[in-house]
């Protein structure tokens, strides 16, 4: 199988899912979880934050050090799903 049979292939069974809604990063964070616990096959999903925030990966290191005056405005979640 060549590289765009392999390719048609993945996106015919593709499930894509739009959240219309903005949501806080946790929460996207653990519904994101649920789909990874629940996928059956490929999954891709596109969302909206509603305030600024900084996602890490389960091995991401944090090395982010924001100013006083804007650490109130930043918010900070680690995506704890991994495959």
């Amino acid at each position: 199988m060549n590289s765009l049979q392999m390719t048609k292939l993945l996106f015919a069974s593709l499930d894509v899912y739009h959240d219309i809604a903005s949501r806080a990063a946790a929460l996207n964070m653990a519904i994101d979880e649920a789909l990874l616990e629940i996928a059956t096959g490929p999954v891709i999903r596109f969302y909206k934050w509603d305030h600024p925030a900084l996602s890490f990966g389960y091995f991401g290191k944090l090395d982010f050090s924001p100013s006083p005056q804007k650490e109130f405005m930043l918010r900070s979640i680690r995506r704890f799903a991994t495959l």
